[in-house]
């Protein structure tokens, strides 16, 4: 019963829920209208709103343009590309490439860098004997 009165009283109500105005069919609207009542510069004012409307019909147009191509690169997936990719891929690497790779990858900080080699001092061929000479031979040369 309450399913029946819920019907009817629909059907009283349904002139109010149907709208007037129909999404597809926009009227224009009459330039003469937008221009002001005073008698000067109506030529003008009628190029500038043709302008105006011009310019604002080509950038809706740009806009969708440009929403559409957005939609249409965001809605493809290359997961299935790329995975095909990756297992066709020779599964083994060259150790110099690994290598590098992995030396790149190492930190800068000091802590994550290698030790460095310690230089070996270079010894000199002269022993202290032949310096104690060098310096007799030099000071006796000049005295």
């Amino acid at each position: 019963m309450s399913g029946a009165l819920v019907r009817k009283g629909l059907e009283l109500f349904k002139d109010d829920f149907t709208t007037t105005k129909q999404g597809s069919s926009k009227k224009k609207k009459d330039p003469m209208k937008l221009i002001s009542t005073n008698r000067k510069g109506v030529k003008r004012q009628l190029r500038r709103l043709h302008k105006q409307q011009a310019h604002s019909a080509s950038t809706r147009k740009k806009s969708k343009v440009a929403l559409e191509c957005v939609h249409k690169h965001k809605l493809q997936d290359h997961t299935e590309t790329s995975l095909k990719y990756f297992l066709s891929a020779p599964q083994t690497t060259h150790t110099d490439t690994v290598q590098k790779i992995l030396e790149h990858q190492k930190g800068k900080l000091s802590k994550n860098q290698a030790p460095k080699p310690k230089e070996e001092k270079e010894g000199t061929v002269f022993t202290d004997r032949d310096f104690d000479k060098f310096e007799e031979e030099y000071v006796g040369f000049w005295e």
